[in-house]
Protein backbone atom coordinates (compact mmCIF):
# COMPACT_ATOMS: atom_id res chain seq x y z
CA UNK A 1 0.00 0.00 0.00
CA UNK A 2 2.99 2.25 0.90
CA UNK A 3 4.08 1.51 -2.56
CA UNK A 4 1.25 2.82 -4.13
CA UNK A 5 0.83 5.98 -2.03
CA UNK A 6 4.72 6.52 -3.15
CA UNK A 7 3.45 6.44 -6.79
CA UNK A 8 1.96 10.26 -5.62
CA UNK A 9 4.88 12.05 -5.74
CA UNK A 10 5.84 10.79 -9.21
CA UNK A 11 2.58 11.21 -10.81
CA UNK A 12 2.95 14.78 -9.35
CA UNK A 13 6.07 15.43 -11.16
CA UNK A 14 3.89 14.42 -14.59
CA UNK A 15 1.14 17.28 -13.65
CA UNK A 16 3.85 20.15 -13.04
CA UNK A 17 5.92 19.34 -16.26
CA UNK A 18 2.48 19.36 -17.66
CA UNK A 19 1.22 22.71 -16.65
CA UNK A 20 5.00 24.32 -17.27
CA UNK A 21 4.85 23.41 -20.39
CA UNK A 22 1.42 24.92 -21.05
CA UNK A 23 2.93 28.04 -19.19
CA UNK A 24 5.93 28.01 -21.45
CA UNK A 25 3.75 27.93 -24.33
CA UNK A 26 2.09 30.79 -23.27
CA UNK A 27 5.90 32.84 -22.88
CA UNK A 28 6.91 31.08 -26.29
CA UNK A 29 3.65 32.56 -27.62
CA UNK A 30 4.11 36.10 -26.39
CA UNK A 31 8.07 36.05 -27.09
CA UNK A 32 8.49 34.38 -30.36
CA UNK A 33 10.41 31.64 -29.04
CA UNK A 34 10.89 28.88 -30.65
CA UNK A 35 8.45 25.86 -29.35
CA UNK A 36 10.86 24.22 -26.94
CA UNK A 37 8.13 23.96 -24.57
CA UNK A 38 6.85 20.86 -25.84
CA UNK A 39 9.87 19.05 -24.47
CA UNK A 40 8.07 19.99 -21.64
CA UNK A 41 5.37 17.45 -22.38
CA UNK A 42 7.61 14.55 -23.81
CA UNK A 43 8.75 15.14 -19.99
CA UNK A 44 5.46 14.40 -18.53
CA UNK A 45 4.13 11.19 -20.63
CA UNK A 46 8.00 9.85 -19.78
CA UNK A 47 7.20 10.63 -16.25
CA UNK A 48 3.61 9.20 -17.00
CA UNK A 49 4.83 6.16 -18.10
CA UNK A 50 7.29 5.83 -15.03
CA UNK A 51 4.03 5.81 -13.21
CA UNK A 52 2.48 2.95 -15.23
CA UNK A 53 5.44 1.11 -14.89
CA UNK A 54 6.12 1.24 -11.60
CA UNK A 55 2.14 0.43 -10.98
CA UNK A 56 2.52 -2.93 -12.89
CA UNK A 57 5.50 -4.07 -11.34
CA UNK A 58 4.35 -3.09 -8.37
CA UNK A 59 0.76 -4.59 -8.86
CA UNK A 60 1.82 -7.87 -10.88
CA UNK A 61 5.31 -8.92 -10.83
CA UNK A 62 6.46 -8.01 -7.03
CA UNK A 63 7.27 -11.51 -6.36
CA UNK A 64 9.56 -12.11 -9.48
CA UNK A 65 11.66 -9.07 -9.08
CA UNK A 66 14.62 -10.80 -7.25
CA UNK A 67 15.84 -12.25 -10.48
CA UNK A 68 18.09 -10.28 -11.50
CA UNK A 69 16.73 -9.52 -15.02
CA UNK A 70 14.04 -8.62 -14.15
CA UNK A 71 15.67 -6.10 -11.58
CA UNK A 72 17.62 -5.01 -14.34
CA UNK A 73 14.35 -4.16 -16.75
CA UNK A 74 12.66 -2.58 -13.34
CA UNK A 75 15.51 -0.10 -12.87
CA UNK A 76 15.76 1.10 -16.07
CA UNK A 77 11.80 1.36 -17.01
CA UNK A 78 10.97 3.45 -13.96
CA UNK A 79 14.04 4.99 -12.25
CA UNK A 80 15.71 5.27 -15.62
CA UNK A 81 12.67 6.86 -17.66
CA UNK A 82 12.08 8.93 -14.79
CA UNK A 83 15.47 10.47 -14.84
CA UNK A 84 15.35 10.98 -18.22
CA UNK A 85 12.04 12.94 -18.26
CA UNK A 86 13.28 14.85 -14.87
CA UNK A 87 16.68 15.91 -16.91
CA UNK A 88 14.91 16.88 -20.21
CA UNK A 89 12.36 19.29 -18.20
CA UNK A 90 14.79 20.86 -16.44
CA UNK A 91 16.92 21.92 -19.27
CA UNK A 92 13.95 22.85 -20.92
CA UNK A 93 12.60 24.77 -18.22
CA UNK A 94 16.03 26.82 -18.48
CA UNK A 95 16.13 27.70 -21.78
CA UNK A 96 12.61 29.50 -21.22
CA UNK A 97 12.92 30.64 -17.87
CA UNK A 98 16.31 31.63 -17.13
CA UNK A 99 15.75 35.46 -18.01
CA UNK A 100 14.48 35.74 -14.64
CA UNK A 101 17.87 35.31 -13.19
CA UNK A 102 19.12 37.40 -15.32
CA UNK A 103 16.86 40.48 -14.68
CA UNK A 104 18.63 42.92 -11.93
CA UNK A 105 17.42 46.23 -11.03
Amino acid sequence: MISILGLAGYFSLAIWMFLLGNLSARLGHVTNARPYFWGLYVAAVLMAFSVVMRLYFITRLSDSLEAENQFLLYTLLTNGVAVISVTLALVVAWFYWSWLFAERE
